[in-house]
């Protein structure tokens, strides 16, 4: 347990930074890059009025970064493979979720279902590419606290 806790506060350690340098020019960077590559594939499958839309939840790539930084047990080989992988599959995303929600609501407000799948996917590809280090974690958190509650049914059993 201790080492996953450890892990968060790293976790946390890492966002912090990179969501500042997020907000204070990272966001505007992302934009000049997601703003031809959106029209460019918008123009080639003739999705015709739909335009690029930047949206907060674009700092999904925070976590993102972070998770993958952070995960012991990688080569950095693999790690920055994983890094360039999950950064296309993160922006492809975007344009997506930009086309589908331009489909719904035209100019409206972002779908909450978009919204919840955009905040989760960060998550979902580091999972995906790091499965074995998830996998031990997951054991070991919850096998900590399977221990943890046999030894409290233990203890109750003795009283």
């Amino acid at each position: 347990m201790k080492s996953a806790l450890w892990f968060a506060a790293k976790f946390i350690l890492l966002t912090v930074p990179l969501t500042w340098l997020w907000v204070t020019g990272g966001r505007e960077f992302y934009a000049e890059i997601l703003s031809p590559v959106s029209r460019f594939v918008y123009e080639l499958f003739g999705a015709e009025g739909v335009r690029p839309v930047w949206r907060e939840r674009y700092i999904n790539y925070v976590p993102f970064v972070s998770l993958m930084l952070l995960t012991p047990g990688v080569s950095w080989r693999r790690r920055l493979s994983g890094l360039a992988i999950g950064l296309v599959v993160i922006l492809f995303a975007h344009i997506g979720m930009n086309w589908l929600s331009f489909a719904i609501r035209g100019r409206g407000p972002f779908p909450r279902f978009l919204a919840v799948f955009s905040d989760a996917l960060p998550f979902f590809i580091w999972a995906a590419l790091n499965r074995e280090f998830v996998t031990d974690f997951a054991r070991q958190v919850v096998g900590t606290a399977s221990s943890s509650d046999s030894k409290a049914e233990e203890m109750e059993d003795s009283s």
